[in-house]
C-alpha cells in the first residue's frame, strides 16, 4: 500500500504539472507578440533586432548631413564577402582611400546580403576599425546595404535600405535606431521626390548615370543630369518643411574622367565602386576625383 500510495502521488503530481504547463501556454498565446520584447527572428518587430544604443555616436546622421560639398561615397564590390582574401583586398583599398581624409561615406554592399550576415558583420567590424583611425581628421559614416542585423552587430552608423523596401523599413529603423544614417536608391525624379519628402533619408544614390559593370546589360540609363534635377527639386520641397535636404549622390559608372559632370549639374557628390577600389593607387585616385569635384563645386556651391 505504501508503494502504491507513492506511485499515485507521483502520477498526481505529474498530471498537475502537465495541466499547469497547458494553462501557461494558453495565457502566453493571448499576450501581444512583443510582450517579451522583440523576438530574434520576428521581421515584423524590426527584423528581430533589439533597440540600438546610439550613445557612442549620437550625432552621426546630423554630422553627415552638414558636411561640406562635394561628398564622396565608396560602395564595396558585390563579392567583398566572398572570401577572406576578398575582404583583405577590400580593406586594403579602403584604407588607402581613407588616408586622404576625403571619404564621407562607405556603403558596404554585397550580393545576397541576407544570406551572409556572419561574413557581412565581420567585414563591417573591420571597416569600422579602419574608419575610427581616421575619425579625428574627417568623420566617415559607414552603412550596410540590406542587412540591419549586420549593421547593428558590426557597429555601423546606419543602413542603406533597398529601394523596394523603403515604405516597410525606414520608419521601423528610425523607431529602433533614432540616430542611424539612413539612405536608399532612386532611379527617377518623381519617385525620388516622393521618397525623400515622405521618409527624409539622409542621402540617396541616384542613377544610373553612365554605363557600369554593376548593371552590364542596362541600356536605358537615367543619365548624369538626374541627380542634379532631384537635388534642385528637393531643395524647394524640403526647405518648405524646414528640414535639411536629403543629400543626392550620383552613382553608376562614375570615374576620374566623368565624376565632375553630375556635380556640375547640381548633384551633392558621387558614389564610386570600382574606379577607386580597383585602382592601382586608391589614395591617388581619390585625390584626383576630389580635386575635380572641388573645382566644380567651388562654382556650383560658392
Amino acid at each position: 500500500m505504501i508503494v502504491s500510495g507513492r506511485r499515485a502521488s507521483w502520477i498526481q503530481h505529474c498530471f498537475l504539472l502537465y495541466i499547469s504547463c497547458l494553462l501557461l501556454n494558453l495565457v502566453v498565446g493571448f499576450l501581444p507578440t512583443n510582450a517579451w520584447g522583440p523576438r530574434k527572428h520576428d521581421r515584423a518587430s524590426f527584423f528581430g533586432m533589439r533597440s540600438h544604443d546610439d550613445s557612442s555616436n549620437p550625432n552621426v546622421s546630423s554630422i553627415f548631413r552638414n558636411q561640406t560639398f562635394p561628398l564622396l561615397a565608396i560602395v564595396t564590390e558585390p563579392n567583398a564577402c566572398q572570401s577572406l582574401q576578398r575582404m583583405d583586398e577590400t580593406l586594403t583599398a579602403l584604407s588607402s582611400a581613407l588616408s586622404t581624409n576625403k571619404v564621407n561615406l562607405i556603403c558596404i554592399r554585397v550580393d545576397d546580403a541576407q544570406s551572409h550576415t556572419k561574413e557581412l558583420t565581420q567585414l563591417t567590424q573591420r571597416v569600422m576599425r579602419l574608419v575610427e583611425r581616421h575619425h579625428d581628421q574627417n568623420p566617415t559614416a559607414v552603412v550596410v546595404n540590406g542587412n540591419v542585423e549586420a549593421a547593428m552587430e558590426g557597429g555601423a552608423h546606419g543602413v542603406h535600405v533597398k529601394e523596394h523596401r523603403v515604405a516597410l523599413d525606414i520608419d521601423n529603423i528610425r523607431l529602433q535606431w533614432p540616430n542611424a544614417v539612413i539612405g536608399t536608391s532612386v532611379h527617377d525624379l518623381q519617385t525620388g521626390v516622393e521618397t525623400c519628402t515622405q521618409y527624409n533619408p539622409d542621402y540617396v544614390f541616384c542613377g544610373t548615370c553612365f554605363p557600369t559593370q554593376t548593371h552590364p546589360g542596362k541600356t536605358d540609363l537615367e543619365g548624369p543630369a538626374l541627380p542634379g534635377q532631384l537635388a534642385s527639386a528637393l531643395l524647394q520641397q524640403q526647405q518648405q518643411q524646414q528640414s535639411t535636404p536629403t543629400r543626392v549622390l550620383a552613382i553608376g559608372g562614375i570615374s576620374t574622367e566623368n565624376c565632375h559632370i553630375p556635380v556640375q549639374g547640381g548633384a551633392h557628390g558621387v558614389a564610386i565602386i570600382r574606379s577607386i577600389l580597383q585602382a592601382p593607387d586608391p589614395a591617388l585616385t581619390t585625390q584626383m576625383i576630389l580635386s575635380k569635384l572641388e573645382t566644380v563645386a567651388s562654382i556650383q556651391y560658392p
